[in-house]
């Protein structure tokens, strides 16, 4: 399992299947909102439905949204990834010395 996580950081597409997804009861009265799933330690995004697998459907159809949204701005690395982290600091540090 420890080579599967270190694989994962040498990863460039990324799907919700490799992502830890939980689905929990929401305390609504609105049935079409009765669960959320999330990817587990995310603040977002979610999905909601009326079955836990209708939230993790929905969780799916918000996680492809934004794949093809990073792609776009040519920033297909899921956020907090370590080559993210990385991309960020290089970026970072080269408007830093710009500036100066």
């Amino acid at each position: 399992m420890a080579w599967k996580w270190l694989l994962s950081f040498m990863r460039r597409e990324w799907d919700l299947d490799n992502y830890p997804v939980h689905a929990r009861r929401n305390a609504v009265d609105d049935p079409s909102m009765a669960w959320t799933a999330q990817i587990l330690n995310w603040h977002g995004p979610v999905g909601l439905g009326p079955t836990a697998e209708a939230a993790v459907e929905h969780l799916r159809a918000n996680f492809a949204e934004i794949v093809q949204a990073r792609r776009k701005v040519g920033d297909p690395m899921p956020p907090g990834s370590i080559a993210d982290i990385l991309e960020r600091i290089a970026a970072y540090e080269a408007r830093s010395a710009g500036g100066k």
